[in-house]
């Protein structure tokens, strides 16, 4: 995807449009898979205080 940003300035503004746009959708599903992997190891260790 990052081949379609021209190279010598000639930018394609709906290429780095896109690029930007992917860029967020990874940060967002990074963020959530380390929330998720946050909450379930709370979750383990409070089952281990329990027993």
């Amino acid at each position: 995807m990052s081949d379609a940003i021209g190279p010598d300035g000639n930018d394609n503004p709906s290429a780095i449009t896109q690029l930007t746009a992917e860029s967020l959708r990874m940060s967002f599903m990074s963020q959530s898979e380390s929330s998720s992997v946050d909450s379930v190891g709370k979750a383990l260790e409070t089952m281990a205080r329990k027993d």
